[in-house]
């Protein structure tokens, strides 16, 4: 006979429907028992079948999202479940559609100092392959429309790698239009300053 998983655990939070129940024992893991035709367990096991599961099993992280999704919470009703989970921010230097995980680092040209910024529809920001004396008023997009959301450089600085979180200064007899990759030399008898 196999001893029973939650053997040595106490219950922190109780909750029963009309044939099931749910509960988190005080190590922070959650567990349920019970009927479950229509997945109100929130697990797999007798999926469908009306005959109870009689044995208390822990319900697994990975049944939420990636499996990156801690359950936090749950409220049981008559034949169903509801349950709460929690996906983590985006990290500085990156960005998603809803400001949490999955999460894409911000294209070299860019960066974003933020938490959880939001995925937006714009041009790419690197224009550092362009013909380096190229001026402003001849500035083409390189690349066709991309995802991203994150700060292009200002003019003078440069970000080379992708999910940066900071823009770096170009050195002196160097220059980079806004949204730069890498700096580029000065034309021959020209010097460096500050663009708008």
């Amino acid at each position: 006979v196999e001893p029973c998983p939650f053997m040595g655990r106490k219950v922190q939070i109780y909750s029963a429907g009309d044939r099931h129940s749910l509960l988190r024992s005080d190590d922070g893991k959650f567990w349920s028992f019970g009927e479950n035709s229509q997945g109100q367990l929130v697990r797999t096991i007798n999926l469908g079948n009306v005959n109870a599961n009689p044995y208390v099993e822990e319900i697994p992280r990975t049944n939420f999202g990636l499996g990156n999704q801690p359950l936090l919470g749950f409220e049981v009703g008559d034949d169903h479940s509801l349950v709460q989970t929690h996906r983590p921010y985006c990290r500085f230097g990156n960005h998603s559609i809803d400001k949490r995980e999955p999460c894409f680092p911000c294209e070299p040209g860019s960066f974003t100092d933020e938490r959880g910024t939001l995925t937006s529809f714009n041009f790419s920001f690197d224009q550092s392959v362009q013909h380096p004396y190229v001026t402003l008023y001849n500035v083409t997009y390189l690349s066709p429309p991309t995802i991203i959301s994150c700060t292009a450089c200002a003019a003078g600085n440069f970000s080379d790698l992708a999910g940066s979180s900071v823009c770096g200064t170009c050195p002196a007899g160097t220059y980079a239009f806004q949204g730069a990759s890498t700096c580029h030399q000065c034309e021959p008898g020209s010097v460096s300053g500050a663009m708008a």
